[in-house]
């Protein structure tokens, strides 16, 4: 068994697949390596490829007109993004930026698509992550029209510790290094509206703050301002 298909078994998607699929993945899978804080892709760039993370962690994020950032997700390994060009003939909209030194499966569109006209049952799987990105997308526009930025920034926190997070002595470790930019990108916000905040979550207990690594002793606590 070659290393990449080994890792193709192994992903959520791809579980329990005919041998016959994964090998043709695997056949038409290129390994790619993306540096550090690199662009995967940009707004209005065709989209061409669909990618599957191996390693490290990319953030997917939109622009606006101004220059603020909102970001989407933040993807682990294991995950498939820039699925839309599967349904959108259009460019992309969105931005995709390593987080660490990346290393993806990219596989070129048309070739995807073939493989989808062949196995219905990949087809539908693809179909249901559609449905599930959409779903969340729709979650953060409400969480953004109807909450506080408190409420969201505890909410994210929860999250992050809950994805990303350790537990220690202390309590709960964000096991994920965030600016206050970034956190804020990642809550709708500005930069000093989340530090203000952070400020009161620490003076409250909350959370403790040691350079950009965050702690949540009690995340009962936090999770009834959320």
């Amino acid at each position: 068994m070659t290393p990449k298909l080994w890792y193709l078994k192994r992903i959520n998607i791809f579980e329990d697949l005919p041998e016959s699929v994964l090998n043709e993945l695997a056949r038409i899978a290129r390994e790619e390596t993306v540096p550090r804080h690199t662009a995967i892709y940009l707004p209005d760039e065709p989209s061409t490829d669909i990618y599957i993370l191996k390693e490290g962690r990319v953030k997917l994020y939109r622009l606006s007109n101004d220059g603020r950032e909102l970001t989407l997700a933040i993807l682990r390994p294991g995950e498939i993004f820039g699925e839309l060009a599967l349904v959108d003939d259009g460019p992309r909209q969105s931005v995709a930026q390593a987080l660490d030194d990346v290393y993806v499966y990219a596989i070129k569109k048309p070739e995807f698509e073939r493989v989808l006209r062949r196995h219905h049952d990949l087809a539908l799987r693809i179909s249901r992550l559609l449905a599930f990105r959409l779903r969340t997308i729709e979650s953060r526009v409400e969480e953004l029209l109807f909450r506080t930025v408190p409420e969201r920034l505890a909410n994210q926190l929860l999250h992050l510790a809950q994805e990303f997070g350790q537990l220690t002595p202390q309590g709960q470790v964000v096991g994920i290094s965030l600016s206050h930019r970034e956190l804020a990108a990642l809550i709708g916000s500005t930069r000093e509206t989340t530090t203000l905040v952070l400020n009161q979550f620490r003076r409250r207990g909350l959370i403790l703050v040691d350079g950009q690594r965050i702690v949540i002793p009690d995340p009962a606590a936090l999770s009834k301002v959320a």
